[in-house]
């Protein structure tokens, strides 16, 4: 009787420890998955980002400065330039949300790895 009771006990550890290994694996292969989105959320929104803030804001400057010289040498409408200091201030929002958006891909590859907050 007590052969059998210890070679159920035994087997059912063994099927106990197999499942956990398979959930241990599982959840391996969910956060190799996570923090490969995360970092690709992350190349994504830096990519977006140092174009807004190296090639688009640069020509949205420029355009203004260009607007306000015409409108002093009285070839262009005061009109003119303030659409052109609106389009700036758009390209300084998507800079702003697009700086937003990197910093929270940044947060999700965190949670992901387990290192969220600072000093970590």
């Amino acid at each position: 009787i007590w052969r059998g009771k210890l070679g159920a006990g035994v087997a059912e550890a063994a099927a106990m420890q197999a499942m956990t290994e398979a959930e241990l694996g599982a959840m391996e292969t969910m956060v190799r998955g996570e923090v490969a989105a995360a970092r690709e959320k992350i190349l994504a929104a830096r990519e977006r980002f140092l174009a807004i803030r190296d090639q688009v804001d640069p020509l949205a400057r420029q355009a203004v400065a260009l607007a306000l010289d015409s409108y002093i040498a009285g070839q262009q409408p005061l009109v003119s330039v303030l659409d052109a200091l609106r389009a700036q201030g758009e390209v300084q929002m998507d800079a702003v949300r697009s700086e937003v958006r990197l910093a929270l891909a940044w947060l999700e590859l965190g949670r992901a790895t387990g290192k969220v907050g600072v000093g970590r």
